[in-house]
């Protein structure tokens, strides 16, 4: 027999849904300033726009488990044994060699859609930026998306999409949401990599602490990474060697992170296609739209 009662499916589909209405809202919203010569789209009035815009994405994952009834410190798996140094240590080495190797990988991502005729977008966080307001920029780019972001996708829509597709389908599923929502193709590849990493670690653990903290890492990274090492040209006359070496380390950390985070079986609840398999496809495929816009 199947069903349609998969609540936390349901509550994955609305965050997705909801999360895209959001960025439209917040994206009219500057735009409306900005014609109205309100400086939104650059300096600490950006910073600050954005940092609101991403508690709006907590808040709302949040009201949807508490219009469901679902208890929000379980839900998140929000407890102390959650925590694990030995893991945590674990998923910063394996980030920060994902980081370094997704800057060229995304490089060499970028060329080949210039190449094609598309123009590389816009880049809002600019290093003269982040050193003009680093405390902003640390809050609003990133404490803020890491905690809310988490709360959304691997709190909400990794744990809906697994009732409904299997782990594995999951994962893979929220990495793709995941950068498509960013919107930025730029960093299209380490996002959809980052995704699935921490899906894989949310689904494993049960809890969003583990992301929580290695997506803050990340972002920290990044910043770190854009300031002190990219200006050296270092991603442009050694990439090959980059993806290599990376390459080889990241197949290192391959099997101790397969055995730390090993996705379990998956209690799949048999449904019927429905309205919320429509309302999904039609909120990726709008995605994929501003994705394709960013261009």
């Amino acid at each position: 027999m199947t069903n349609n009662n998969a609540p936390f499916y349901n509550n994955s589909v609305w965050a997705y849904a909801i999360a895209n209405a959001l960025l439209i809202t917040c994206s009219i919203v500057m735009a409306a300033l900005h014609l109205a010569e309100v400086p939104v789209l650059e300096g600490a009035p950006m910073l600050i726009t954005n940092a609101i815009y991403s508690v709006t994405l907590g808040v709302a994952a949040v009201a949807i488990l508490l219009v469901t009834k679902q208890p929000v410190v379980n839900a998140l798996g929000l407890r102390k044994q959650a925590f694990s140094g030995k893991k945590l240590l674990l998923l910063c080495a394996t980030v920060l060699v994902l980081l370094n190797v997704s800057v060229v990988l995304n490089g060499w991502f970028m060329s080949v859609l210039v190449n094609l005729g598309f123009d590389l977008p816009t880049v809002s966080l600019t290093t003269e930026l982040i050193k003009q307001h680093p405390m902003l920029t640390l809050v609003a780019a990133c404490i803020l998306p890491a905690i809310n972001e988490e709360i959304l996708f691997r709190g909400l829509i990794t744990k809906g999409l697994s009732q409904r597709f299997g782990n594995v389908a999951s994962v893979l599923m929220t990495g793709a949401l995941f950068a498509l929502f960013h919107g930025n193709p730029a960093q299209t590849i380490h996002q959809f990599a980052l995704g699935c990493m921490l899906a894989m670690v949310a689904i494993s653990t049960q809890s969003v602490v583990l992301p929580v903290i290695v997506h803050f890492f990340n972002n920290l990274s990044a910043l770190l990474l854009a300031l002190f090492v990219e200006p050296t040209g270092v991603y442009v006359s050694h990439g090959w060697l980059i993806v290599l070496l990376g390459g080889a380390l990241l197949a290192g950390l391959a099997m101790p992170f397969y055995n730390q985070f090993k996705l379990p079986q998956a209690q799949v609840v048999k449904m019927r296609l429905g309205w919320r398999d429509v309302l999904l496809v039609a909120t990726a495929a709008f995605s994929s739209l501003l994705w394709i816009g960013a261009l």
